[in-house]
């Protein structure tokens, strides 16, 4: 069972029980489409920096390193250095990005596990609740209740969770 709740500055405003995920999206999405739960994101296209660009002395290879015959270096390269330059220009990439934030917020739960546990605390509760004149009758009358429904009910409240 599939549970979705809109919310609105933490209130929820709408809310809806599905047996399907499918069936919980045709609804989201029917309503998203309507406007029924206030603006939605709205997304652009646009040019993102990714990597600003870097200024410092741009170093030039003055000369090459020399390797041997398994790579390694025998010696070192040497630089010079010249006044502040561009090292790397700046990147921009083509992203989606989010322009402005839908004003309701969408909550979808799974909520099958939490019915088939009500299901087992009501079982238990009613089991526990049609022996209860067994036990107040053996605090009444002495009359014993017996040790099978003793047992029974003790399981029964093992399986109730809250």
């Amino acid at each position: 069972m599939i549970k979705i709740s809109i919310k609105k500055q933490e209130q929820i405003t709408n809310q809806g029980l599905f047996p399907t995920m499918e069936e919980a999206q045709a609804w989201l999405d029917k309503h998203e489409g309507m406007g029924t739960f206030g603006q939605k994101a709205i997304f652009q296209e646009q040019d993102v920096l990714v990597a600003e660009e870097v200024r410092g002395p741009v170093q030039e290879l003055a000369t090459p390193a020399v390797y041997d015959n398994n790579g390694n270096e025998l010696e070192p390269a040497t630089y010079t250095l010249n006044p502040d330059g561009v090292i790397s220009p700046a990147i921009y990439e083509r992203r989606i990005v989010m322009v402005s934030p839908a004003q309701y917020e969408v909550v979808i739960e799974d909520i099958s596990a939490q019915i088939a546990q009500e299901e087992v605390n009501k079982e238990a509760l009613e089991f526990l609740a049609s022996t209860d004149w067994m036990i107040v009758r053996e605090m009444e009358t002495g009359v014993a209740c017996p040790a099978e429904i003793k047992q029974q009910r003790a399981a029964a409240r093992a399986r109730i969770v809250r």
